[in-house]
């Protein structure tokens, strides 16, 4: 009698034991779980703002290359009005100077 009921109930409250040890197991799986979760949603978050900011600072590059290829056009340019016109002067100087070469001889 009585060792047949204790016998039995120590097997439940073992039965119970290993039942709430898997049912804690599980809990644990669960909050694991989703803590995975949640970081990966903020991983994901971090990456798509990262990927957005890589976008626009690329874009910005590109907008500066633009710009500074036009400012290397431009300095080209006026380099190139400056030699002409630094020519210019010197033909000018230079007729200049035949004319009164040609003046003096007259004068003479």
């Amino acid at each position: 009698g009585a060792t047949q009921k204790l016998a039995l109930l120590q097997a439940h409250t073992s039965n119970l034991a290993v039942y709430a040890e898997t049912t804690e197991v599980a809990n644990i799986l669960r909050e694991m779980l989703g803590d995975i979760k949640t970081r990966r949603e903020i991983i994901d978050k971090v990456d798509t703002e990262a990927k957005k900011l890589l976008a626009d600072v690329i874009a910005k590059m590109v907008e500066w290359e633009r710009k500074l290829v036009a400012l290397g056009n431009a300095k080209d340019k006026a380099r190139a009005l400056q030699d002409s016109a630094k020519l210019e002067r010197e033909k000018l100087n230079g007729d200049n100077h035949v004319i009164e070469i040609a003046a003096t001889e007259q004068n003479e």
